[in-house]
């Protein structure tokens, strides 16, 4: 009959009693006759943790690269605003309401074409 679990051979991430892993953040636990393996579930547990550092990193990095995605979209607000400062720039100041339809649309793919070479993500 085994004895218990010493000290020695718990995992860092978790606990043992009586077969029963345990999340040392959160408590969630995961008895006996779970159908995965215990360490299996607990790494799985772990990506998802709310108290977690690692789950709170994970999250923190999905934030931050939605935020960057909605920086590099080119918006239909950003091109107008992009084509009317190249307008300005090139032929003085408030010249886009002088400027033809078609010349405008000029300018929108022009700061489009410059805007995706620079990384940015065209227009869906």
């Amino acid at each position: 009959m085994p004895g218990p679990v010493s000290e020695s051979s718990r995992g860092p991430r978790s606990t043992r009693r009586q077969n029963v892993v345990t999340c040392v953040f959160c408590g969630h636990e995961y008895p006996t006759g779970t159908p995965r393996t215990q360490a299996k579930l607990l790494a799985e547990h772990v990506a998802d943790c709310p108290k977690h550092p690692a789950a709170a990193f994970k999250r923190r990095a999905e934030a931050a690269e939605a935020e960057l995605v909605s920086v590099l979209t080119l918006s239909p607000e950003k091109i107008e605003a992009g084509a009317i400062a190249m307008c300005n720039f090139r032929a003085g100041t408030d010249w886009w309401e002088h400027e033809s339809e078609r010349r405008k649309q000029e300018y929108r793919d022009t700061f489009v074409a410059g805007a995706v070479a620079l990384g940015f993500r065209p227009p869906a």
